[in-house]
């Protein structure tokens, strides 16, 4: 069976969202994901969510050269991230 990872949460949470949406949205959609299948939710979510989220986007400065699975369609600064 195949280990579900943080990133894996932040894509299926763009799916259920329409491929697009502010931080405030998908720290809310990842947060039922998780709680949904009974995996972690630690103190410092939001953290752990924007850090899946810009290391898996070649539009941040913080990607780490792997998996660019997310893009920032108005431009970092605005909070809005999409699926590529």
């Amino acid at each position: 069976m195949k280990k579900i990872r943080w990133v894996d949460d932040v894509v299926e949470a763009l799916r259920t969202l329409g491929g697009k949406a502010h931080y405030s949205r998908i720290y809310d959609a990842v947060r039922n994901i998780r709680i949904t299948a009974g995996r972690s939710v630690p103190r410092t979510f939001d953290e752990v969510v924007r850090k899946e989220i810009e290391t898996h986007s070649s539009d941040s400065e913080a990607y780490t050269g792997r998996e660019d699975y997310l893009f920032a369609p108005k431009g970092l600064g605005a909070g809005i991230w999409a699926l590529r």
